[in-house]
């Protein structure tokens, strides 16, 4: 097939087959070229657009994208990147030809949310989850020019290192205004233990081991609009077993044996992450403490055991990360106080 001559009408047309972007064979025909030239200029371009489909809207491709993510990612991922993606990307994206798409467009849209009252981190959440989503174009349909490089992203550039953390006395502070026994224990766990939020609610009775004195870590709830989820951990390194301390693990089990009859899997908190927010923002004003959020103790946690010239990799390990570079990256502003205890182990050097 290729460029033919239309006796009756005394033009030229094109035919031809080809694979679609889902690998279906289809027949091409357009008609109407006054001459050969343009016939075969026409069928060259048609070909070099097959790179990636020239019928292809953004829609479609999406499509694909999310059914390959769906598999690789755990599911509150994916539905995240769904909410985000239906909110503010399809909506403008949507019918475009991938091929109608340019970096000017891009820009157009970059700026539009610019103009709402997003924080800096959820821009660049937005922006980068439209570069996956031409990156996936680019590696599995040979998208030739990605036109989002050209526009570049948008929001912050690196993920904020800054937090809020307290101090031992703050928790101290805090932990006695607390007055009911699940809360307690909660809040204690968050901060000596250093836990997900989503793998303390998980917490069953039955991953608490009373001889040992440690937590078994190996589930975790997720949260979004059509309510809770126990799925695994966030990652494989997220599975893991850490020593509590010895008089928290008592108050576990006396708040275990308070119960006239329980199940061991039932869960140790049996509350809603909202919950345990509204107690801490309370609690926090109450006694005029620096507001925190939930994640925030984990950090108090890794910072404790930092300043307490704990091994990095120890630290690593027992919050769970996927290696000590995420580690390093997230507390690496940390770590530069412990120069002075180097300091302190050379000048003893003597000869």
């Amino acid at each position: 097939m290729g460029v033919y001559k239309d006796t009756e009408r005394g033009t030229w047309f094109v035919q031809l087959w080809y694979k679609d972007i889902f690998g279906n064979n289809r027949k091409k025909k357009k008609r109407g070229f006054k001459r050969q030239s343009d016939a075969k200029k026409w069928e060259v371009e048609f070909i070099n657009s097959l790179s990636l489909t020239s019928d292809i809207t953004f829609g479609n491709l999406y499509k694909e994208f999310i059914a390959d993510f769906k598999v690789r990612a755990r599911t509150s991922t994916v539905k995240t990147r769904k909410l985000i993606v239906y909110k503010h990307i399809l909506p403008f994206f949507e019918n475009f030809k991938i091929r109608d798409i340019t970096p000017k467009i891009i820009r157009e849209w970059q700026n539009m949310l610019l103009n709402q009252n997003y924080s800096l981190n959820y821009l660049r959440t937005i922006s980068q989850l439209l570069s996956s989503i031409f990156k996936y174009a680019e590696r599995f349909y040979n998208l030739k020019n990605n036109p989002y490089k050209i526009s570049g992203p948008i929001g912050s550039t690196e993920r904020k290192k800054e937090f809020n953390i307290w101090t031992e006395e703050d928790f101290s502070i805090f932990i006695k205004e607390i007055k009911e026994p699940v809360f307690s224990i909660a809040f204690k766990i968050l901060f000596l233990c250093g836990l997900r939020v989503g793998e303390l609610l998980a917490l069953t009775f039955e991953d608490i081991n009373f001889k040992t004195n440690e937590i078994d870590i190996n589930k975790t709830i997720s949260r979004d609009i059509t309510g809770t989820t126990i799925a695994p951990p966030k990652t494989k390194n997220s599975i893991r077993t850490i020593y509590c301390p010895e008089d928290l693990v008592k108050e576990i089990e006396n708040y275990k044996n308070s119960f006239y009859e329980f199940n061991e899997k039932e869960r140790l908190f049996p509350f809603s992450y909202d919950a345990l927010r509204r107690r801490l923002v309370s609690i926090s004003k109450k006694c005029d403490l620096k507001q925190i959020r939930i994640h925030d103790f984990r950090h108090s946690h890794a910072s404790y055991l930092l300043y307490k010239k704990v091994d990095i990799a120890a630290v690593s390990k027992r919050l769970g990360h996927k290696n000590i570079k995420v580690t390093l990256e997230t507390y690496a502003h940390l770590i530069p106080k412990s120069n002075d205890y180097l300091q302190e182990v050379l000048d003893d050097i003597c000869f």
